[in-house]
């Protein structure tokens, strides 16, 4: 009867012993199936900028750990892109545009957003706010950042291709994607220094008092009361960067008034 009673506890012992180990590693393998069934994991292709000569001057490259690292659980997560620019060339860097194109699988290619920055809007504006171009072999990084389909927003991204359209170098030449690519870039500077001379004739004639620039800049209307350059596209560049320029002067006229009367006074 012991013998008996030894044996049937011993069973029991490693009938649960079984059914722990069984239990573990059903759970271990829910697990390991949840991360091998990723729901939202769109592609992110790159499209590099490639100049007439053959060489790659300026190279776009993904930031592969962040780039992939999406919500593979919400079929709604925002895609997360993460990029950077790196300046192979030997000139510094002052702007670039990336265009970032999301497709949901539904046929229609959408431009979702162009990414552009301009390290150089005006030489005051570089000075100033102490901008910094891309030096050569230096990496510029981008992200991370979501991305949605403009007019599809709800709908699963499927692949989101990364576009480098254009880069412009310190001595103002630059590689685009298409031959007027430097149009707003450029466009917009002239502009800002357009709005900077008529600000420098405005500040003299009015004995360098701020509080009258000031008066003036809260009623200009560069687009009626200015005359700019070009066709009407570049006008509109023009346009935008003198709005920048004035922008730059009512910050300066409210925090820092020496900076101001410095710009407007050593004029190059």
């Amino acid at each position: 009867m012991q013998l008996k009673a030894v044996v049937g506890i011993l069973s029991a012992v490693m009938l649960c012993l079984l059914s722990a180990t069984a239990l573990i590693k059903s759970t271990s393998g829910k697990t390991t199936i949840q991360a091998q069934e990723p729901v939202n994991k769109p592609k992110i292709k790159v499209t590099q900028l490639f100049p007439e000569t053959g060489t790659l001057p300026v190279e776009l490259e993904l930031i592969p750990e962040e780039a992939q690292a999406q919500d593979l659980t919400n079929a709604n997560a925002s895609t997360k892109i993460h990029f950077r620019i790196k300046n192979n060339s030997a000139k510094n860097i002052t702007a670039y545009q990336v265009g970032i194109l999301a497709d949901t699988g539904s046929g229609e290619t959408n431009p979702q957003v162009e990414m552009h920055q301009d390290f150089a809007p005006h030489p005051d504006i570089r000075d100033y706010d102490h901008m910094q171009p891309v030096l050569p072999g230096a990496y510029l990084t981008v992200g991370p950042r979501g991305v949605r389909h403009k007019e599809e927003p709800n709908k699963k991204i499927r692949t989101v291709t990364l576009k480098l359209d254009l880069v412009v170098f310190d001595d103002g030449t630059f590689v685009s994607s298409h031959k007027d690519g430097a149009e707003a870039v450029l466009g917009e500077r002239r502009g800002a220094e357009i709005f900077k001379q008529l600000a420098v004739k405005v500040y003299n004639e009015n004995n360098k008092s701020a509080d009258k620039l000031y008066e003036w800049l809260m009623v200009i209307k560069p687009y009626k009361e200015m005359v700019f350059e070009g066709d009407h596209d570049i006008q509109a560049y023009q346009i935008f960067g003198a709005n920048h320029y004035r922008d730059f002067l009512q910050r300066l006229y409210v925090r820092d008034r020496v900076a101001l009367d410095k710009y407007l006074t050593e004029v190059k």
